[in-house]
Formats: C-alpha cells, structure tokens, sequence
C-alpha cells in the first residue's frame, strides 16, 4: 500500500516537473525570439498576402521586409494556433511580434 502511494507520487512529481519545465520553455522561447528589436522599430510596410500565397511563401516575404526573424516560428505559430491568411494589403510596422503580424493578416 505504502510502496504503491510511494510510486504514484513519484510518477505525479515527474509529471508535474516535466510540464513545468516544458512550460518554463515555452515561455522562454517566446520571450528570446521576441527581444531583439530592429533600429527601424515603427517603420511602416505596406504589406500584401496573395490568395495563392501559403504560409512559407508569407513568412518568407515578412522575412524579406524585416519584418520577423524566423520564418519556421511564423510558420509552426500559423499551424499550431490554426489561422487562415487573409488576401489583402496591410500596413505593417517594423517590430511588430510574430503574435501581432498574425492577428493582422489573418
């Protein structure tokens, strides 16, 4: 009985330890991709998504403006939060987060 809470407990301790971490991870990346600010920062940029543009096409052209750092963020964040582009023409701003060019073009 004794042995069997023992086991459980250390089962839950790992778990929870794990969950933190990977948490304490995730909080972090987001944090170091979004630091480094360019001296352009508010700059504005007249972007356009086309229909037939995906996500890489999109990333890579926001990658050519200055406007993100890392395409494959961009890409994983479009697939992971499940957004659809929107066709159209935005003003975008030099320093803008990844989360913010996201919530504009789609």
């Amino acid at each position: 009985m004794i042995r069997t809470l023992a086991n459980s407990l250390k089962v839950v301790s790992i778990v929870l330890l794990t969950l933190a971490i990977a948490g304490g991870s995730v909080w972090f990346f987001g944090y170091w991709t979004e630091r480094e600010q360019p001296v352009e920062v508010g700059r504005s940029v007249v972007f356009t998504v086309a229909a037939e543009q995906t996500d890489a096409d999109v990333a890579e052209a926001l990658k050519d403006a200055d406007l993100i750092s890392h395409t494959w963020y961009f890409e994983n964040k479009m697939r992971f939060d499940n957004r659809e582009l929107r066709p159209g023409t935005y003003n975008l701003q030099v320093g803008m987060s990844t989360n913010q060019i996201i919530q504009t073009i789609t």
